[in-house]
């Protein structure tokens, strides 16, 4: 059986289903009709889920997440071009609520660390050669969806305060210098199916100082800067 939903700015996912109702397979599709991206469910004889692979629309497995016997996700795997490039582990309570999300670098190297109450982030440190490198103290609303969030750096006695749209996705981030006075800020733009496109960068005086566009998984493709913008 199959399932399309359609989305309000025009694309739409389309959802299969087993003769047991389970969901096998989803794709993600822009409104022209491209392939976005599309998702494999694996389950195991009595239908529970175990493994699920997330493809880019070229096909390219972009995310592996692994499940336990209650269907609780514990680990999931990036990839780029195919190669491991960082994963994480996940612990939860005995009522299925995450507690603590660890992510490893490729090598086995701590990368951040996310600390949940009640199943909500609150909290991620971001770990630098073995050392708290900067961290993130999460605002969310009651369903629990990120809202806003600060970022301090230990270095550099900076702060950055990220605000999220109604789907948990960076919308804008504001750079605050250490007296509190605004140094820039980023607007996120994305595309019809959530991937982040460009980042413009403005100046305090909104002044946009350059424009980062990035491909449908995120690399950053292009550069362009604007000569002669003041502060």
């Amino acid at each position: 059986m199959k399932e399309t939903k359609l989305n309000k700015n025009g694309s739409y996912e389309i959802s299969t289903y087993n003769s047991n109702g389970k969901l096998i397979n989803q794709s993600v599709h822009y409104s022209d009709g491209t392939l976005g991206r599309y998702t494999v469910y694996k389950r195991d004889e009595s239908g529970k889920l175990v493994r699920v692979y997330e493809h880019n629309a070229k096909g390219t497995t972009k995310l592996i997440k692994e499940y336990d016997r209650n269907e609780n996700e514990i680990k999931s795997s990036r990839y780029v071009d195919n190669k491991l490039v960082s994963y994480t582990i996940t612990k939860r309570d005995n009522k299925g609520n995450i507690v603590k999300s660890t992510s490893y670098n490729s090598d086995g190297s701590i990368e951040s660390i996310d600390t949940y109450e009640q199943g909500r982030i609150v909290r991620t440190d971001n770990i630098y050669n073995g050392f708290l490198d900067f961290y993130t103290i999460y605002e969310t609303d009651c369903h629990g969806k990120k809202v806003r969030s600060k970022t301090y750096s230990i270095e550099y006695s900076s702060v950055d305060v990220t605000e999220y749209d109604e789907n948990g996705q960076t919308a804008k981030i504001y750079n605050y210098k250490y007296d509190g006075s605004l140094n820039s800020y980023f607007v996120h733009i994305h595309d019809e199916i959530g991937n982040t496109i460009r980042a413009v960068y403005y100046s305090p005086n909104d002044e946009v100082r350059s424009v980062l566009e990035f491909s449908p998984d995120g690399r950053l493709e292009r550069i362009i800067e604007f000569e002669g913008v003041s502060d």
